[in-house]
């Protein structure tokens, strides 16, 4: 139920954001700091739908990210009966989650758009979450979202790191995500040698 007056206050965030359709790429103190409560309440939402289902694993006693097993995992923890209600509060939250997300991306792309990429540096804040926001995207958004990130980069208003993670989340996750250098840069991890281990 903390969802809702959350996705409220986003709502109402990007009603005022939007209220003048001109792009303004030089933001001003009023509306970085209009810009990080949104952004924070986004993250907040996508937070608390992924802990439902580390609260749903715990409920039922099971380890943390059972919920992502296969059914024939799950059956050996679960009799019949509690498998059903299991998979059906699982079905339930996967929805939310979706709808939540599906809101989230078009929320993060219109700012995007109107304000340019709204990097924790660009916005002075301390703790950067825009493009964690855009990795939880749906699969709907991800043609839109490579043509919009790649523009924001060439405009220099994004570091290559964020870029690649958002792409490495579009293109499907086929890879350990890269890591952030010293300068931004993106940096990829080896691929784990599971044969040697």
């Amino acid at each position: 139920m903390r969802l809702y007056p959350l996705l409220l206050i986003t709502l109402l965030s990007i009603t005022c954001l939007s209220c003048d359709t001109k792009k303004n790429y030089s933001l001003s103190d009023s509306e970085k700091a209009q810009l990080n409560k949104t952004i924070d309440s986004i993250y907040e939402i996508n937070r608390l739908t992924r802990k439902s289902f580390d609260n749903t694993d715990k409920l039922y006693g099971l380890n943390r990210n059972t919920f992502m097993k296969s059914e024939d995992f799950k059956r050996q923890y679960l009799d019949s009966i509690t498998y059903d209600l299991y998979q059906k509060s699982v079905d339930s939250l996967s929805k939310m989650m979706l709808r939540h997300d599906s809101l989230s991306t078009r929320l993060i792309i219109d700012i995007t758009r109107e304000y340019g990429f709204p990097s924790h540096r660009r916005l002075g804040s301390k703790i950067s979450k825009t493009y964690l926001i855009f990795a939880n995207a749906p699969k709907s958004y991800f043609e839109e979202i490579e043509a919009l990130i790649q523009e924001e980069y060439e405009a220099g208003r994004m570091i290559e790191f964020k870029k690649e993670y958002i792409l490495w989340h579009t293109g499907g996750r086929k890879t350990l995500p890269p890591m952030a250098g010293a300068r931004g840069e993106a940096i990829w991890q080896k691929p784990l040698d599971r044969a040697n281990k």
